[in-house]
C-alpha cells in the first residue's frame, strides 16, 4: 500500500523485541570496549576517577618489551598458551 503512515507494520514487534538486547549490548559490551581500547593509552588506574596522563602506545611497546626480555613470570604465559 502506497503512502501509508507507516512503511513496515509488520516489522514493528521484531524492533521491539530487538531494543531491550540491543540496548544491553551497547552498555555492557561495546561501550565497556570502547572505554578499555581508550583507556589502554593512558597511565591510569581502575580505583582513581578519569582519566591520567597520556601514555600512547608506550604501554603496549612496555608489555611488548618485557614479553621479548622474559620479564613476565611463566605461568602468565602459558595462561594464554602451552606450547
Amino acid at each position: 500500500m502506497r503512502g501509508s503512515a507507516n512503511p513496515f507494520p509488520q516489522n514493528k514487534p521484531a524492533w521491539l523485541f530487538l531494543a531491550p538486547f540491543t540496548l544491553f549490548y551497547v552498555i555492557f559490551l561495546i561501550g565497556p570496549t570502547i572505554y578499555m581500547f581508550v583507556m589502554s593509552f593512558f597511565n591510569t588506574s581502575l580505583v582513581r576517577p578519569g582519566l591520567s596522563d597520556f601514555a600512547g602506545i608506550s604501554n603496549y611497546s612496555d608489555t611488548g618489551n618485557a614479553v621479548l626480555e622474559g620479564d613476565i613470570p611463566e605461568p602468565a604465559i602459558t595462561s594464554f598458551w602451552r606450547p
